[in-house]
């Protein structure tokens, strides 16, 4: 008889949800994020993470006799509200995208929800009040001369 356990998800099992990951949409995922490699760095890096919606803490694992089996996602929509926007930039972070500001330090973002990606208005000041703890590199371009700002 199989020892089967379900557990919390812990960092370290970063790679066993990446891997997971693509099992929950094989073609919707490489094509969302680019590839399939592309996938893998945003799953592995922010599932390391608290508080974005691809966070161990959401996750359960299911080990039979102490080999992942399964994994489970689960948050919910007051979570994910809150979540989105450092979801957001979680996958910006990992796939390594930069935004172009205007003057008045307006943009947008991809937001996840609801299982659509959608934008949202960004305002980068609000950004660093709301998440000081997340690095974000982001290009401003004023007549014409570009910097890199970084939060």
């Amino acid at each position: 008889m199989d020892n089967i356990t379900i557990r919390k998800g812990r960092p370290e099992d970063a790679d066993d949800f990446a891997e997971l990951a693509l099992f929950t949409g094989p073609e919707l995922h490489p094509a969302l994020y680019g590839s399939e490699s592309n996938l893998r760095k945003v799953m592995k890096g922010s599932f390391q993470h608290v508080r974005n919606a691809f966070s161990y803490e959401h996750s359960r694992f299911i080990e039979a006799n102490g080999e992942v089996a399964g994994m489970s996602l689960v948050f919910t929509h007051d979570q994910m509200r809150r979540e989105q926007l450092r979801t957001g930039l979680f996958i910006l972070r990992y796939l390594k995208l930069t935004i172009t500001l205007s003057y008045t330090c307006q943009a947008t973002i991809l937001s996840y929800s609801g299982g659509f990606f959608k934008t949202l208005p960004l305002n980068y000041s609000k950004l660093l009040e709301l998440h000081p703890d997340i690095y974000i590199a982001l290009e401003l371009e004023l007549t014409g001369h570009k910097c890199l700002l970084s939060g």
